[in-house]
């Protein structure tokens, strides 16, 4: 029973890690000129959380990324934080402190490409 316990803690701690492994790597340089909607789910039912940003890019690089729609102002505060770390770096995953959602947002804007409509 116990190699089982221990087994199942492994599993799950790799797994855990390959989740936070993930790579928001963009080669913005590529990015056509324009501004995108990104949108980034996680979460179900009572805890689903929506974060959408517009990301702007302009001779390869990041040059505004606005927070459209943020779960709450909290994070909203959090967004403007991380987006200004992603302008000055100019790539997703400027840091390693910046949370996947918002990460996540601003790379599938940069990958997906759907043009933003205010």
């Amino acid at each position: 029973m116990k190699k089982i316990i221990v087994s199942s803690f492994v599993i799950a701690t790799i797994f855990a890690l390959t989740l936070m492994a993930q790579s928001y790597n963009v080669d913005v340089s590529k990015v056509p000129n324009g501004t995108y909607l990104g949108v980034f789910r996680h979460g179900k039912g009572m805890y689903d959380f929506t974060y959408q940003a517009a990301v702007t890019v302009q001779s390869g690089k990041i040059t505004k990324i606005m927070p459209v729609k943020m779960p709450s102002r909290a994070a909203n505060r959090i967004a403007e934080t991380a987006f200004a770390k992603m302008i000055q770096a100019n790539k997703v995953d400027a840091d390693a402190t910046t949370k996947a959602s918002y990460q996540g947002v601003v790379y599938n804007a940069l990958t997906d490409q759907t043009p933003y409509k205010e």
